[in-house]
């Protein structure tokens, strides 16, 4: 019988050669085997066989990634280190199509262990727009894993705030360098990220607008922040620009943290601390603060950065 052949073990074993390659499928019914012959016979003769997609190894495909993708991206130091550590997970040691939602949660449950659901959600958008390229522009015929994989609840937002004796000793300690207190209170003042205030130079100021270019800029588009009036001093009293490198300036955070006895205290809690002065000290509208932080979204300005002090709340209630 012609593509129909009968195996040593009693199976009934289609074979069929095109020039798109071959189809081999065994059956234990010859009636089944018959009818799927003349499935792929009729397909031949339409053209609707194609030949089926080879596909590499996702490690390979992270290294084109971190090549022509991640190597234009502001945070390109951070994608490199992170999908080169997932590159030596043997789960991710397949073929791109062998990358399924099974393996995604494998990879999240692994993860969840040793870090914060924010953490994984930062790797997990890294590798979304990996298979999101994947199937776009480099045209690898598979179902984004993503799909099906449930998503991780937001986490509670941060909402350490600096007390006053914490300021006290952060600005008036003798343990603190110049330099850092300096930074502190601007930090305060302003709401400025870190990245933001070690690159000020002095012809970033004009008048009381403080411009931060683009490679400063969380976002990359650069942004002109408005500042109070202790704000333009400390700045124009400061020795610009300031000496701390990124890994200087944690160093010597660290170092203070520990002096003090601060527990829990993160530099950037100054953010949190800055933005919800502005609306409880200052007053100022929800549009204002955003002008002063950049935010374009309402919702992650009130949700993660605004910890309201609760007892000031109810003073204004009377």
């Amino acid at each position: 019988m012609r593509n129909i052949s009968q195996t040593p073990r009693g199976k009934w074993q289609v074979r069929l050669r095109h020039a798109k390659g071959n189809i081999c499928k065994n059956f234990s019914n010859l009636n089944t085997a018959k009818k799927f012959l003349k499935e792929q016979e009729a397909k031949l003769e339409l053209g609707m066989l194609v030949q089926k997609q080879s596909f590499p190894m996702f490690t390979t495909l992270i290294d084109k990634y971190i090549e022509k993708k991640s190597k234009h991206k502001k945070g390109y130091e951070y994608e490199k280190y992170v999908l080169n550590k997932i590159k030596e997970l043997n789960m991710f040691k397949k073929p791109l199509d062998k990358i399924t939602t099974k393996v995604l949660a494998e990879y999240r449950d692994y993860k969840l262990e040793t870090c914060k659901t924010s953490t994984v959600k930062r790797h997990f958008n890294i590798l979304k727009h990996i298979f999101t390229i994947c199937i776009t522009e480099w045209e690898y015929d598979i179902m984004n894993p993503f799909i099906r994989l449930a998503q991780l609840k937001e986490p509670v937002p941060r909402d350490r705030r600096f007390t006053e004796q914490e300021l006290n000793q952060l600005l008036r300690g003798n343990r603190t360098p110049p330099q850092m207190r300096t930074i502190i209170e601007l930090a305060i003042e302003t709401s400025l990220r870190r990245k933001e205030i070690l690159g000020i130079k002095a012809e970033h100021l004009k008048g009381n607008i403080l411009f931060v270019p683009p490679e400063n800029d969380k976002i990359g588009l650069g942004k002109h922040v408005p500042l109070s009036v202790r704000a333009v001093q400390i700045i124009s009293n400061a020795d610009l620009p300031f000496t701390y490198s990124r890994a200087g300036f944690d160093s010597a955070w660290r170092r203070l943290a520990k002096a003090y006895n601060l527990k829990n205290l993160q530099f950037r809690d100054s953010r949190h601390e800055a933005v919800s002065r502005m609306f409880e000290d200052k007053r100022m509208l929800v549009p204002e603060v955003q002008a002063c932080t950049g935010h374009s979204n309402p919702k992650v300005l009130l949700r993660v950065y605004a910890n309201l002090n609760k007892g000031k709340v109810a003073e204004k209630l009377g």
